[in-house]
């Protein structure tokens, strides 16, 4: 999970959530890094006003220009880097973007404990 760029982030790549709670427990005062389990259906994610997304051209076009309740997609690995400088982007990973009041409401619902991590 990540609280960045006007949204909560989630991923389903246990390698990936692992470095984003290393990388943001150590950033933070937080009792150090853990990682948090949801457990949500397809069917209910969803419901959500959403798209998913490959690695491909209409990613990029989406990341610039729209915001749903939630986007399934590849990260924008080089953000500061695509934004400043006018870099190619490097799409990898995984992320699932919540927008809105509602995908918060279902990961508070789907909510199934956490991990510490040291």
């Amino acid at each position: 999970m990540d609280f960045g760029h006007g949204g909560f982030y989630v991923t389903n790549d246990r390698d990936q959530d692992h470095r984003w709670a290393r990388r943001h427990g150590e950033e933070a005062d937080s009792g150090g890094p853990a990682v948090m389990h949801f457990q949500i259906s397809r069917s209910e994610l969803e419901r959500l006003n959403g798209k998913r997304f490959g690695n491909d051209d209409e990613v990029i076009d989406f990341i610039t220009r729209h915001r749903n309740d939630r986007n399934d997609s590849p990260m924008l690995l080089n953000l500061r880097q695509w934004r400043r400088e006018g870099a190619p982007m490097d799409l990898g990973g995984h992320q699932i973007a919540f927008y809105q009041q509602q995908g918060v409401d279902l990961l508070s619902n789907g909510y199934a404990g956490r991990d510490r991590r040291r």
